[in-house]
């Protein structure tokens, strides 16, 4: 079968890497005017998520920005402390808030097509197979199709929650403050905690997380979170607004995007822009689609690697490691890097944004012993999997 159009660029998936393509492609007057499709299976409209990130100065989605703050809140049974992260802003943006400021950008342009239909396949010559239609691409971004590979030597847990957007009848809340992380809560054997993102003295977003292999029981989050409430604001009335839930991998594992072509890339957590070791995505999303806007404008015809640099991509299997393997507790590991180091030191790590002199301190500030224990066992399984490979690669004789 033929397609029935042809594009420029086809976006598949019009989620937060999705759309954020879309918004960088035509923020931009080498790409603004190509023929470009968006395909989804139904337009993103509603509150279904809330993304965070830090980030120093403006961005380009500054205008969805709910609520920032420099000052945030961590606890945990051996240490808490409002701690300062300047020159990084804690950022909150909703969902519903993004949607509507990206989909006002695209209503702009007479030459992006939008289409609502499955994406079922896309091959390697550029073929988008819908349900309903098939269209063809010259550059494919793919945020829709992808699995993770179940790798025995490999890490698979995932960090899902259960939020509530809460609306006290008391302005009890300090919005100058976010609560970050809360581990004062059973751990159950996970690495559990809360975060509390005020948005007025009245509203705040409460969200139960969970880092583990698997999902609880919807009851489960339910409870924990009305215990949590009860606990933090005790004999205040509270009404739930609206809730939201999500999954998100956390994975040294190889993500296979279900493709394979230099004018196919990959985006979003099929393009490994979730990070393996957090689960943060928005940030990471954002500089893939800086690093892709460069690759384009190059005329770069090879493949784009979208990965963390090999140096991460260890510091991220190492902290799998110990917390799917319980060598330490979870909120240990997080409790001592914020005791013990400056707090912008702590975020410009997990933004993979520091050097090597740096990178030592971070490891200083954790336990040793679990650590390289971890490390060590990382390497193994480095070297094993690179001796199969190669053994693989030798010509049969």
């Amino acid at each position: 079968m033929e397609a029935s159009k042809n594009y420029d660029y086809i976006i598949a998936g019009a989620g937060a890497a999705g759309l954020s393509m879309a918004y960088y492609l035509l923020n931009h007057a080498i790409f603004c005017t190509k023929k470009i499709l968006i395909i989804d299976q139904t337009q993103k409209v509603a509150n279904d998520r809330t993304w965070c990130f830090w980030e120093k100065g403006s961005g380009l989605f500054e205008p969805c920005v709910t609520q920032q703050w420099q000052s945030l809140y961590f606890a945990s049974p051996e240490w808490s402390a409002i701690v300062n992260t300047a020159p990084y802003h804690y950022k909150m943006i909703q969902g519903k808030d993004f949607y509507a400021f990206c989909w006002a950008k695209i209503k702009q342009y007479a030459n992006v097509d939008v289409v609502y239909d499955h994406v079922e396949s896309i091959t390697n010559d550029g073929l988008v197979h819908c349900t309903n239609d098939i269209f063809w691409g010259n550059t494919i971004f793919n945020s829709a199709l992808y699995e993770i590979a179940k790798e025995e030597s490999k890490h698979h847990l995932l960090q899902h929650f259960k939020g509530w957007y809460v609306v006290f009848e008391s302005p009890i809340l300090d919005t100058n403050i976010a609560t970050l992380m809360d581990f004062d809560v059973e751990q159950h054997g996970d690495c559990r905690f809360v975060y509390v993102l005020p948005t007025s003295p009245f509203k705040a977003l409460v969200e139960y997380t969970v880092f583990s292999k698997s999902l609880l029981h919807e009851v489960d989050y339910e409870k924990a979170l009305q215990i949590y409430l009860n606990q933090k604001f005790p004999n205040q009335s509270y009404q739930i607004e609206h809730t939201e839930f999500g999954v998100i991998p956390m994975t040294n594992a190889t993500i296979k995007a279900l493709h394979n072509g230099e004018s196919i890339i990959a985006i979003g957590t099929a393009g490994y822009a979730s990070k393996a070791s957090t689960g943060y995505t928005f940030a990471f999303i954002q500089r893939q689609c800086q690093q892709i806007i460069a690759h384009l404008e190059n005329e770069n015809k090879q493949k784009i690697n979208l990965r963390a640099t090999i140096k991460f991509q260890f510091y991220d299997s190492v902290l799998l490691n110990v917390i799917a393997t319980h060598k330490f507790e979870g909120w240990k590991i997080f409790s001592r890097m914020f005791k013990k180091l400056p707090t912008p030191l702590v975020l410009k790590f997990l933004n993979e944004e520091t050097k090597w002199h740096e990178d030592i301190q971070i490891m200083a500030s954790v336990n040793f012993w679990s650590f390289t224990k971890a490390a060590f066992q990382e390497i193994k399984a480095a070297i094993k999997i690179f001796s199969k490979a190669k053994k693989n690669l030798q010509p049969l004789e």
